[in-house]
């Protein structure tokens, strides 16, 4: 099934209805906090509560699939050094040992839980690293793409060689997301290749290279995306034996509502993509915790905050749901077509 997925941000349940009666297929459920306490602690978005809340209300809804995004780094609490790497000269509390066995079920046993008892059909971490760039205590971890670029020097790691490190890891990691009977699962943000043998089922990756980063970007930047995504496919298989699935990203802010549809049926029609997935900060959520006019000041004129089917709203288009029902339609109808069987053979 080609999936029409929403990342579920601020959830707001009236925009997600429509987006289902639009033809979407898949609810991101995106999950920061891993526990009541943390929601304390940490009051921005992906809240236990709200992942809990969206499960009930969810997890038996026969019109959508339901796919768990939880933050695989450690966001605000310090943990014991004997989880943690070690980067030579110290400890570094918010980065994980690689070969840590506790720190995996720290980081799982939550998510476990939460799958079993809502029958959860794929979880998909999120392996961004938030909060690197003020937080010492934080590296870029999973950021390699051919192979792994860090080596843990805590006693347990010391001996080993850094594929060794990240083969415990894989093996310890694949172990307990074997606990969950999952058909499919993998990753958002890096197509780190060398990361998805901790994976089971049908591995996926949530890619943003296809947001885009350039406002109403250039042909190249289509064409050039695409064919690195082909190549990173082609290298997956033949290096690592992982047939990756690619499920593209658009951010609704960046467009108008009109050229949002246009981008969708676009990226929808290209046989690279076995899905994409609406990403949104403020536009399908009259809950978000971005101001209406945000703005940042290179990005004047060029992003949109307002409610994307707000009459009233600049870049808006109150029948935005129609269009994007007609654009969905349109996608599944040409992904039948002999001409898509034909490009995807010729990987176009």
């Amino acid at each position: 099934m080609y999936t029409i997925g929403m990342y579920c941000i601020w959830p707001d349940h009236d925009y997600i209805e429509k987006f289902i009666q639009a033809g979407g297929n898949n609810l991101g459920i995106v999950m920061c906090n891993f526990s009541l306490s943390d929601d304390i602690i940490h009051d921005h978005y992906g809240h236990y509560f709200e992942v809990v809340q969206m499960l009930e209300k969810y997890h038996k809804d026969p019109r959508i699939k339901i796919t768990l995004i939880p933050t695989l780094n450690e966001l605000f609490r310090d943990r014991p050094e004997d989880q943690c790497f070690h980067d030579g000269n110290k400890y570094l509390r918010r980065t994980p040992c690689p070969t840590s066995e506790d720190w995996i079920k720290y980081r799982l046993n939550p998510i476990i839980t939460l799958c079993h008892n809502y029958n959860v059909d794929s979880v998909m971490f999120d392996v961004e690293h938030y909060n690197a760039r003020t937080n010492k205590d934080i590296i870029t971890l999973w950021d390699g793409k051919w192979k792994p670029e860090h080596k843990c020097h805590c006693p347990r790691c010391k001996k080993m060689t850094k594929k060794e490190q990240w083969e415990i890891h894989h093996k310890l990691f694949k172990k307990y997301l074997s606990k969950i009977p999952l058909k499919e699962s993998g990753q958002l943000a890096y197509f780190n290749m060398w990361n998805f043998d901790k994976y089971i089922g049908k591995k996926w990756l949530w890619t943003e290279e296809t947001y885009p980063v350039k406002h109403k970007p250039s042909k190249w930047f289509y064409r050039n995306t695409h064919r690195s995504h082909w190549g990173r496919k082609f290298f997956s298989k033949v290096l690592y034996g992982e047939d990756i699935h690619i499920n593209a990203g658009i951010w609704a802010e960046r467009f108008t509502a009109n050229d949002y549809i246009k981008y969708i049926e676009y990226i929808g029609k290209k046989s690279i993509y076995d899905g994409i997935w609406l990403y949104y900060h403020a536009r399908l959520s009259k809950y978000t915790r971005f101001k209406r006019d945000h703005q940042e000041e290179k990005y004047k004129g060029k992003e949109y905050y307002g409610l994307i089917d707000d009459p009233n709203a600049e870049g808006s288009n109150p029948n935005f749901f129609l269009n994007l029902k007609d654009s969905i339609n349109k996608i599944k109808d040409y992904r039948k077509s002999w001409k898509f069987k034909l490009r995807k053979l010729l990987w176009l």
